[in-house]
């Protein structure tokens, strides 16, 4: 049986400037972890793949310095956006 969940975001979340790359527009980082959570589940995933297969276009940046972010799910099912670690450094 299918039960509808939906994600939740983390209750103070410090990165909260976050650019869509693809859709040239901000987003509201609350209103985007509060979908269904296979919808933020699927997100996250393509999130990971798109900076894993290309670092130097990823699909969401951070507003202040351009950097890239990643999806972080707590142990508590919760969600945030966080700065991607900076690779070979």
């Amino acid at each position: 049986m299918y039960t509808y969940e939906v994600a939740q975001p983390t209750e103070h979340m410090l990165l909260t400037e976050i650019f869509d790359l693809d859709n040239s527009r901000a987003i509201d980082p609350t209103e985007f972890l509060s979908q269904e959570l296979a919808a933020v589940m699927q997100d996250r995933n393509e999130l990971a793949g798109r900076y894993t297969r290309n670092p130097e276009s990823p699909w969401m940046v951070c507003q202040l310095c351009g950097g890239a972010v990643m999806l972080v799910r707590t142990q508590q099912r919760h969600f945030h956006f966080r700065h991607h670690p900076i690779v070979g450094t």
